[in-house]
């Protein structure tokens, strides 16, 4: 059996690198304080008459797309931090969500099967992601 000596340099080299481990994945309070305000000028800007353009976008593992536009009352910072999250909670792949001028995004929802559209389109070993 090996005996392992605790040394002064050993004691540094772990205090440093328990220390460098915190500060990458803690989430101080400010960060988040300041990840909310940074939505205040982009719902600010975004909004026309009290309303604004929620969209959402997202692929699953599948290659079903689809997007959803909705027109929502201006929301508060809170609401629409929850808005973002609850977007991304069940993604199972790339999804997007963001805000826009209702103006600029019709409301209205809009899907497609790209898997099966490589397939009737005979090429079903490669997907084209496109838009919607």
């Amino acid at each position: 059996m090996t005996t392992f000596k605790v040394t002064k340099q050993w004691k540094r080299k772990v205090r440093r690198v328990f220390r460098n481990m915190a500060s990458r994945n803690a989430a101080p309070i400010h960060s988040t304080i300041n990840g909310r305000a940074r939505y205040v000028p982009l719902l600010a800007k975004a909004g026309e008459a009290g309303r604004i353009a929620f969209v959402h976008e997202s692929m699953d593992c599948d290659c079903f797309k689809s997007r959803t536009v909705s027109h929502v009352p201006t929301p508060t910072v809170v609401a629409a931090w929850q808005m973002i999250e609850r977007a991304y909670e069940g993604a199972e792949g790339p999804t997007s969500a963001y805000f826009a001028k209702p103006s600029a995004e019709p409301e209205g929802y809009a899907s497609a099967d790209l898997a099966l559209e490589a397939f009737e389109d005979g090429h079903p070993y490669s997907v084209i992601n496109r838009s919607l």
